[in-house]
């Protein structure tokens, strides 16, 4: 339970709290933290859920670059008016 509050809480609350200094120093940047599904709902078979197709309602598994081109946006001058939110893109998973 340690080493899971330690990588999933603490460690990016740490994170932010060492970027930030820079950030301001800068001028501003982006501050972006990812989280499987399991973030926002529960699911059965947790162990092994990334490996299931079946319970992605698109069919399949994200492809790496889905999830890269949401941070790119987040990260880019075009989001500059998003703030504190929580952006989904699990393929539907949670709209069950």
């Amino acid at each position: 339970m340690d080493r899971t509050l330690n990588v999933n809480v603490k460690g990016p609350i740490y994170g932010c709290r060492y970027a930030i200094p820079h950030m301001l120093q800068r001028g501003g940047g982006s501050l972006i933290n990812t989280t499987s599904v399991n973030g926002l709902v529960a699911e059965p078979f947790l162990a092994i859920y990334a490996t299931i197709d079946s319970f992605q309602p698109i069919g399949r598994p994200g492809e790496p670059r889905e999830i890269a081109n949401v941070a790119l946006f987040l990260a880019s001058d075009e989001s500059s008016f998003v703030t504190g939110t929580v952006i989904v893109a699990n393929g539907g998973m949670t709209a069950r």
